[in-house]
């Protein structure tokens, strides 16, 4: 029996995880939505065992930096093919992650680009189970 994916959800904002727990659910997508405020609280999961196949990381946090994260996942996994998000109010920032999905500027338009990027590495159908 093959597990459902893991998406892996870090950001503060209550507002952006509603968001991202809606898109899931729209997309009735089999996988498993795992979301965390903190960056400490995400980084235990991780050292625990969990292993995403989608990671979602808010650029600024209150406890740490979503770049630290994704540093942190791409030095402990290189060869995992783990799709990797930033998400930023500021498009043009360097980073290490796969891309960057625009916050806020239209929230039609941001739902849309993750239902895209959900679809994109997650399949079609199935149903979401959500913790965090």
């Amino acid at each position: 029996m093959t597990l459902p994916p893991v998406v892996l959800h870090v950001d503060d904002s209550e507002d952006d995880q509603v968001i991202v727990r809606r898109v899931l659910d729209r997309l009735n997508l089999d996988c498993h939505l795992s979301q965390f405020a903190r960056f400490d609280k995400a980084l235990e999961a991780l050292e625990g065992g969990m292993r995403p196949a989608l990671v979602l990381v808010e650029r600024r946090l209150k406890r740490g930096l979503g770049e630290d994260l994704i540093g942190w996942i791409r030095d402990r996994y290189p060869d995992a093919g783990i799709a990797i998000y930033l998400f930023s109010s500021e498009p043009n920032v360097q980073t290490a992650a796969d891309g960057i999905v625009a916050k806020h500027v239209d929230i039609d338009a941001f739902e849309s680009e993750l239902a895209d990027l959900f679809l994109r590495h997650l399949g079609s159908g199935g149903g979401t189970a959500h913790e965090g």
